[in-house]
């Protein structure tokens, strides 16, 4: 973990300086507002991972010539940042108990991806909050086949790293908060008139 001076503020990284794109030296981090995790999200699609370029910006990593709806698109959502793909969402979708996805949302579950599991919200930090100001980290929406089939390249630590531990082990509480949130986000997210649904 390194520590760099920004503006008055120290900002805390928690790449490793071992790993591609880590970010270390002041310059580096005051050159984009996109951080590593962010690139690494922004970088990757459902069929694969394209690890992307360090040095690009975030219209080049989201990639320019990828159709509108299969990109991540940045949003605010009750308070936090939250990377959305609303092709990723099928409204009609019925799980096993015959709700359809849009259902599911508006009881605060999670929909039901094309892989056939509950869809998550990818802590991009590796973390709930960020322990410099205790804000919530940014989210992005992924299938659970795509965030485990893709776990080293979208997490700044891979599943072998023996020196990571669990932000759910280390802040128990913070579980709570991020429960409570990801209830009210899908029920929020229901609402949106994205996903081509009518509310009533």
């Amino acid at each position: 973990m390194t520590a760099v001076k920004r503006g008055e503020k120290f900002v805390v990284s928690l790449v490793r300086k071992d790993r591609p794109g880590s970010v270390f030296e002041l310059g580096k981090v005051e050159k984009s507002e996109f951080n590593e995790a962010e690139r690494r999200i922004l970088g990757s699609d459902n069929q694969g991972t394209t690890r992307p370029d360090p040095d690009k910006g975030p219209a080049e990593v989201a990639g320019k010539d990828a159709a509108p709806s299969n990109r991540w698109s940045k949003k605010e959502v009750n308070g936090r940042t939250v990377y959305q793909r609303d092709d990723l969402i099928d409204p009609e979708k019925l799980d096993g108990e015959g709700r359809s996805n849009l259902q599911r949302m508006r009881q605060g579950l999670a929909p039901i991806g094309s892989d056939g599991h509950p869809m998550e919200l990818h802590h991009m930090l590796q973390q709930e909050k960020t322990r410099i100001d205790g804000q919530p980290g940014p989210l992005a929406e992924v299938e659970k086949k795509f965030h485990s089939d893709n776990y080293d390249a979208i997490h700044i630590y891979p599943r072998s790293d023996k020196d990571y531990i669990s932000w759910r082990k280390i802040f128990p509480e913070d579980e709570k908060s991020y429960d409570k949130y990801r209830r009210e986000y899908w029920k929020t997210r229901s609402k949106d008139n994205t996903l081509g649904v009518k509310n009533e």
